[in-house]
């Protein structure tokens, strides 16, 4: 149990480091100057999920390192937050140019945060499925 801990925390954190790293680096992040509305909103999107998501995932590394077992449940709704809307944002950007290097690189930190949200789920899962079997019946 106390090694899920570590694991979760450990890719939650790094995950948070990136995503804050990535949007302090744009200083006052991306601009959308496409004629596309969409795409538009996709940068905005973009910008928003990696000051939200990285503060998110912040959050999930300080629990996991509290050992709060409602962290992997937390960790799987704040990772499949942030996988869903990075997915959403490179599928945009590659359907404007497949040879937008950024929209691949950012579908795959989306995948990466869904299959860590799957993790987490099944961790949570195998948890509670625990919990009701050791809890006495009346």
């Amino acid at each position: 149990m106390q090694e899920h801990f570590k694991q979760t925390a450990s890719s939650a954190l790094l995950a948070g480091i990136i995503m804050l790293v990535v949007v302090l680096w744009l200083r006052a992040g991306l601009q959308g100057t496409s004629d596309s509305a969409l795409y538009n909103a996709s940068v905005t999107a973009f910008n928003a999920t990696l000051w939200g998501g990285g503060l998110a995932m912040f959050g999930v590394a300080g629990a996991c390192w509290a050992q709060w077992r409602p962290a992997f449940r937390l960790d799987s709704i704040c990772s499949g937050l942030v996988g869903v809307i990075m997915i959403g944002v490179g599928l945009i950007w590659l359907a404007a140019t497949l040879r937008d290097l950024d929209g691949y690189a950012v579908l795959i930190f989306g995948v990466l945060c869904l299959h860590s949200a799957y993790r987490s789920y099944r961790i949570d899962a195998a948890l509670r499925a625990t919990e009701q079997q050791n809890t006495p019946q009346p």
